[in-house]
């Protein structure tokens, strides 16, 4: 058995649904260090062991994959001029196919945000503090407070 990261770009192509496009390909290709370093650093260190070695577990390699290919998918997204099989990323078209209506900037963050999300929650049982803090932000809207510490002084009276 294959590792379960890094997906092939053709195979990421199929699971987020985007047309056979050889530069599509190489987009998902050029940005695949961006993803694997995303993954690396939101679970913990022994479940990315095991997603990048030759035998993991068939529920692990799953998550991981497609973890992997929604956080690709996220990063190339605004690289990538497509019109992906089904919905996608033009938002209409004309009754001729000749107008078309693409997404705004704030679609775009909105389906990278949509993205990240998804791709979080197929590895939610893997994570590490910062994939839980980033998670947590994704839903809520803000972000957590990191290890806030408070101690006590207190003066010794005792002098009199």
């Amino acid at each position: 058995m294959a590792a379960a990261i890094p997906v092939s770009a053709a195979d990421v192509r199929t699971i987020v649904n985007l047309p056979i496009d050889g530069n599509i390909e190489s987009t998902l290709s050029a940005h695949s260090a961006a993803a694997i370093s995303y993954l690396r650093n939101h679970v913990e260190k022994t479940h990315y062991d095991e997603a990048t070695s030759e035998t993991p577990g068939s529920a692990l390699a799953s998550a991981f994959r497609y973890a992997y290919s929604f956080i690709l998918f996220e990063s190339v997204l605004e690289f990538i001029n497509i019109k992906t099989i089904g919905t996608g990323i033009i938002k209409s078209t004309g009754i001729d196919d000749q107008a078309a209506e693409l997404l705004t900037v704030k679609d775009i963050a909105s389906f990278k945000k949509s993205l990240e999300l998804r791709a979080l929650t197929q590895i939610i049982d893997y994570f590490n503090l910062t994939g839980k803090n980033r998670y947590r932000e994704l839903l809520t809207g803000s972000q957590s407070i990191r290890g806030t510490r408070a101690s006590v002084i207190s003066g010794d009276d005792d002098d009199e």
